[in-house]
């Protein structure tokens, strides 16, 4: 399992204020915003414990306590959330067993009887054994009325986000749960280490539960971490990505591909053959596999995508001339696998480009440039679709390859941007698992799916082009690739 950066600990023998804005900072904290009920949200952060001899529990109980009388009071209702995910660098680490069984005993008790009532849910997420052994013992020494607010769950699915499906349910041996509002995951303070320990336990949710522009915005936040892109045509989807990540390679080739063969007829229209297809990637990915090949090298615009790669995976694929000379990768059957291959890469992702929202803002656009006078402003189409540089970038350079295709559309290649953006419409749109919805979507020509990516295609430029991040490395990968 991979290890995660924690906040720095105080330096030694740190003084009392150190210490004490190290608890205040990264273990007890209020969420800026309360739950849906009203009622304010405390948050304790076991992960970033620090050894007894470095950081004495007792300081921690008594910012808890002051917290407790200074910011909630006596008199209002309150939830707590407690995250209890050991160390990702070492998984038997216990965060209970750091404090010590007494500790927490001890905490309880020192609560006063307001406080303990005015505590309406109670949700430890990822309790370690340790502690689902703690609270067993606690439940004959504690009051049986506290343990019905108590919600173990084992990830951040069990928690009821605002805006979120609700959790496939409790860990074993929790309580029934509590009456409670929703918290606000966009303002509510996830610590990187239950990110990523979360993300090793169920990947899905951040993939494919959390939204893209709240997933961006939470991989933005975690200042180090993010996930594992090890694959060229993984799973993880574009917008949880940082900025630095490179194009994937395997994306490189097969725009290439296109892009040089834009002048063959039916690109993207005419399909390969599926076998040709899965052998193609098949000898990318063993080619990559056997080089240490990272997409993580921030000081790269672009992947040192090698031609001989793409030669040698369509190898006896491709078409040959009337000597039985090979088109070099480059003829119309590697043009087709190319195109294929792009076009398999954004069917694959977890949640599609162009979603509910997306179609939405490309409606309203589209509105809008119906009217000459109107001034054009694609931001809120930006926003819904392209939470991030990367998955702006991904896109930008599959639309460059349909922008070559269709420059050769009165000549060759027989596919205009509205063709192009007919057959890409059903790869890209998809609305919440509403075949419905997303036949109405892509229903004609000017339907908002079709009708922005024709927009992509015509407008490339001011979609990608003068984006700082995009313009220049789209171009570059297939900078000399053009058609002969």
């Amino acid at each position: 399992m991979d290890s995660y950066p924690y906040p720095p600990p105080p330096p030694p023998g740190a003084d009392f204020e150190s210490l004490r804005a190290y608890v205040r900072e990264h273990l007890v904290r209020l969420s800026p915003a309360p739950d849906s009920l009203g009622r304010p949200v405390l948050l304790l952060c076991l992960p970033h414990l620090l050894p007894p001899t470095t950081l004495p529990p007792d300081l921690l109980l008594a910012e808890l306590r002051s917290l407790l009388a200074d910011r909630i009071g006596l008199t209002s209702d309150y939830v707590a959330l407690v995250y209890c995910a050991p160390s990702p660098a070492d998984p038997t680490a216990s965060p209970a067993a750091a404090l010590g069984y007494a500790w927490f005993f001890r905490a309880y008790r020192s609560f006063s009887r307001a406080h303990r009532k005015n505590l309406k849910a109670l949700w430890l997420v990822h309790p370690t054994p340790t502690a689902q052994w703690l609270i067993a013992i606690a439940r004959w020494i504690v009051s049986p009325k506290f343990f019905r607010k108590v919600q173990l769950v084992d990830g951040l699915h069990g928690v009821p986000w605002r805006g979120l499906p609700s959790s496939p349910g409790p860990t074993e041996g929790s309580t029934s749960n509590p009456s409670s509002g929703n918290l606000d995951l966009a303002t509510t303070y996830l610590p990187q280490a239950v990110l990523a320990h979360n993300h090793a336990l169920h990947p899905a949710w951040l993939i494919r539960t959390v939204p893209p522009v709240l997933g961006a915005s939470l991989i933005a936040g975690s200042d180090g971490w993010a996930p594992s892109t090890r694959s060229d045509l993984g799973s993880v989807p574009p917008h949880l990505l940082p900025a630095s990540i490179p194009i994937p390679r395997t994306l490189v080739h097969a725009a290439r591909a296109v892009v040089r063969g834009s002048r063959h007829e039916g690109t993207f229209r005419i399909p390969a053959s599926a076998d040709d297809i899965a052998l193609a990637l098949s000898r990318l990915n063993a080619e990559h596999a056997a080089h240490d090949y990272s997409e993580r090298m921030a000081d790269r615009a672009w992947p040192p995508a090698s031609d001989r790669e793409w030669v040698d995976a369509v190898d006896g694929l491709d078409d040959v001339d009337e000597h039985g000379h090979s088109a070099q990768g480059y003829g119309a059957a590697a043009t087709r696998i190319g195109a294929a291959v792009l076009s398999r890469y954004f069917r694959g992702l977890p949640r599609p480009i162009i979603d509910g929202p997306a179609i939405a803002a490309a409606a309203a656009y589209r509105d809008a440039c119906s009217h000459p006078t109107n001034p054009i402003d694609r931001s809120a189409v930006v926003a819904a679709v392209f939470p991030t540089v990367h998955y702006r970038r991904v896109v930008g350079l599959a639309m460059l390859a349909c922008v070559h295709v269709h420059a050769h559309a009165g000549t060759s290649s027989r596919m205009h941007s509205r063709n192009l953006a007919r057959v890409w419409a059903p790869t890209l749109v998809g609305i919440d698992n509403d075949p419905t919805a997303t036949l109405m979507a892509v229903a004609d020509d000017d339907s908002p799916g079709p009708w922005l990516i024709r927009d992509w295609i015509e407008h490339w430029d001011d979609w990608f082009g003068s984006v700082e991040g995009v313009g220049d490395q789209c171009r570059t990968a297939v900078h000399g690739y053009l058609p002969h």
